[in-house]
């Protein structure tokens, strides 16, 4: 199998999960929400953390190319992707019971996650500024 074979299995087997949380019970589904609701009030650097261990690649390829697609795109609401992204991969919770934990949040809630989000794709944009200059400069050796 080649890299683009690879990621194309990857980037399938994400979709493949995240289109599977719809179809989990509803009570599994609610119980995901009340804990992803859970973690963004009490504790915000958690969903932090999680954007950067989704950054790292550790909930897989596929979830960790969808991340830079967001991170790519600067006129998209990144901030509620990557949430979404996240409440999917570690609490397995559909985007829209994601969407409904945020709306039960409170204004106070929304705005401090916000905060830690924007912390988060701050540090997420000087990884990948970091991983891309270390990739030119590998590269410029090889071919030197």
């Amino acid at each position: 199998m080649n890299r683009d074979e690879y990621e194309i299995q990857e980037a399938h087997r994400h979709f493949i999960k995240v289109r599977d949380l719809d179809k989990l019970p509803l009570a599994e589904r609610q119980e995901a929400r009340a804990d992803f609701h859970h973690a963004m009030r009490e504790d915000p650097g958690l969903i932090e953390e999680r954007v950067g261990w989704v950054i790292a690649g550790h909930y897989g390829y596929g979830a960790y190319r969808e991340a830079r697609k967001i991170l790519e795109h600067k006129r998209m609401n990144r901030k509620a992707a990557l949430v979404h992204l996240v409440a999917a991969v570690e609490w397995n919770c559909p985007s829209r019971f994601a969407r409904q934990a945020w709306r039960d949040l409170g204004t106070s809630y929304q705005e401090r996650l916000d905060e830690y989000m924007d912390r988060a794709i701050r540090d997420a944009e000087e990884t990948i500024e970091e991983e891309e200059a270390y990739e030119r400069e590998h590269n410029e050796q090889v071919q030197a």
